[in-house]
């Protein structure tokens, strides 16, 4: 599974707010929206995203229109309210609360904790997303690989990790701990996997289902130790995807070949 960096949508009388967040989250997409019809145009067309509004007397205005649209569609997105006055703050949410048709996510964050927020909100957009997947997890996955010139067709519970060895090669180590070269990138392999086949390090591909440990290191990360002492590094960046493959791999729908 790739990192997943959901698009950032802010709504305030403040551009410089969207020029702050750009500089800060450099992986994510950062929007301005203007006014309630960008808003909604934008809900329309995407799916799990997180929406930054800025609580003042002029956006307030707006709150009705917002949500009585919003709570027609199927959305999934992570509301962060923004306001830096903690009266202010408490008193939003009762007019938000009153307003609210329909349960949606709503989260407030002060200026001082907002990157923290919209770190939490990611993650929850994430958790979120692999739960959807894992409802189809007692499906067996399959994995094309290109190999020799030709397609090679693997069930993903055979694979035990992936390795990228050079510019355009990667190792694929399936269970019995043969070995096969691929002329496939690490990211088609992401792009196709289940969360339980996850994305641990940049160079990295691994299969929760075989990990028997994991330990810190000296350089401030981790180490994954596989059976057969095979060790590769799972990246603080990647560790949420591991926790999540982690809370996976408990339910009983998921198939394991050993």
């Amino acid at each position: 599974m790739l990192p997943y960096f959901p698009d950032v949508a802010v709504y305030s009388s403040n551009y410089s707010l969207k020029i702050k967040l750009s500089a800060h989250l450099k992986n994510n997409r950062v929007y301005n929206l203007k006014n309630p019809k960008e808003f909604l145009d934008f809900a329309r067309k995407n799916d799990g995203f997180i929406f930054i509004w800025e609580l003042s007397k002029s956006t307030l205005c707006h709150l009705r229109i917002l949500f009585a649209k919003l709570c027609e569609q199927e959305n999934n997105i992570e509301i962060l309210c923004l306001c830096g006055d903690e009266d202010c703050g408490e008193f939003m949410k009762k007019i938000i609360s009153y307003a609210n048709e329909k349960p949606l996510r709503l989260h407030f964050s002060g200026y001082n904790t907002l990157l923290s927020s919209i770190k939490l909100a990611s993650s929850r957009l994430l958790e979120s997303k692999l739960a959807a997947i894992a409802e189809n997890e007692d499906r067996l996955n399959y994995i094309t690989l290109k190999h020799d010139n030709k397609k090679l067709i693997l069930v993903e519970n055979l694979i035990k990790c992936v390795e990228k060895t050079g510019k355009n090669v990667i190792q694929v180590t399936l269970s019995n701990n043969e070995k096969i070269e691929s002329t496939s990138n690490l990211k088609d392999i992401a792009n196709q996997s289940t969360p339980c086949l996850f994305q641990c390090h940049k160079s990295f591909l691994v299969n929760i289902k075989y990990i028997q440990a994991i330990s810190p290191n000296e350089w401030n990360h981790y180490d994954i130790t596989l059976d057969g002492e095979l060790t590769i590094p799972l990246s603080k960046g990647f560790f949420p995807h591991f926790t999540v493959a982690k809370n996976l791999l408990k339910s009983s729908a998921i198939q394991t070949f050993r």
